[in-house]
């Protein structure tokens, strides 16, 4: 089965780019094109039961404020002519099936909607508000073509990740959050018998070491459903990765998992250099990171927070 990526850019090549040379030839070189954004095919996890809903062959043309406003009707009304079918699927090439994922899209807009900033930010207090799923859909995908260079240096500058100062916060808060819900609160909830309370303390402990390994991986976390399935793709703290799909699974012992997950973690925090405290608790840990930060703005917020 042909994968969504590959499907748009044969699909751009097979129609798209004869349109645009034939139709649009003045403005050819200053078109970027591909696909990139909302969806399983930007990030290459399609399958059968992805095409259930908002998939087909398409991809996006991104224009600069002023070319859109010039030509982006016109290029619009030719995207909507090109082939409604292609390889035995239905295409998204009217306004209706495109709803802004695909089709004719202003660059900086397209930005302001995935990643909720039309630029670069370069404050790290505005770099923390960011949401890290919407970081990871910003840089999916795949850039066919850019001559002119605009959507791919913003595209970059987002692909540069976290500030470090930045990464460190969030790193903190992740071993804050693992220390307290699952080296602490889950096995006195399992000792006192109240299951339901441990049920939810080793959910956030799972979602926080799935996040601390992404930022000690310098990648942006996607959304839920494609998380453990982008694990694979990381190549730091593999063990640690291997270890969190098996507790999760495990009748019993969790408690024994956790704590090796946090010495994986806490061995690539020396590693990198983040902590050098020799004390296995994440909370002695995230002191140590918080204290390597130097915007003192972030270095005094709630070691939680992030």
């Amino acid at each position: 089965m042909i994968k969504g990526l590959e499907l748009a850019k044969k699909y751009y090549e097979e129609y798209g780019a004869a349109m645009i040379h034939d139709k649009f030839g003045g403005l050819e070189s200053r078109i970027a094109v591909g696909l990139v954004g909302e969806g399983s095919e930007c990030f290459g996890y399609d399958d059968e039961y992805s095409r259930d809903h908002d998939f087909g062959p398409s991809f996006c043309m991104w224009l600069t404020e002023e070319d859109f406003a010039k030509y982006g009707k016109a290029l619009e009304d030719e995207y909507a002519k090109l082939p409604s079918e292609f390889m035995g699927l239905p295409t998204r090439n009217t306004r209706e099936l495109a709803i802004g994922r695909v089709g004719v899209l202003q660059t900086e807009a397209f930005y302001a909607y995935i990643a909720g900033t039309a630029s670069v930010p370069e404050d790290n207090l505005d770099w923390l508000k960011m949401n890290e799923f919407r970081l990871a859909a910003a840089t999916n995908g795949r850039v066919f073509r850019d001559n002119l260079g605009r959507f791919t240096e913003l595209r970059q500058g987002f692909l540069a990740y976290y500030p470090e100062d930045v990464r460190k916060k969030k790193i903190a808060a992740c071993l804050a959050h693992m220390a307290q819900s699952g080296q602490y609160n889950y096995p006195r909830c399992m000792n006192r018998g109240e299951k339901e309370a441990a049920f939810l303390m080793f959910g956030d402990f799972v979602r926080q070491s799935l996040h601390v390994i992404y930022l000690l991986n310098k990648t942006y976390e996607p959304f839920d459903k494609w998380a453990f399935r982008k694990l694979d793709e990381l190549p730091l703290l593999k063990n640690a990765q291997a270890k969190l799909r098996q507790v999760i699974s495990l009748p019993g012992g969790k408690a024994a998992m956790i704590e090796s997950i946090c010495n994986d973690v806490m061995a690539e925090l020396k590693r990198q250099g983040l902590s050098s405290s020799p004390d296995d608790f994440l909370i002695a840990q995230a002191i140590e990171v918080m204290r390597r930060i130097e915007d003192v703005r972030l270095r005094r917020m709630d070691m939680m927070q992030g």
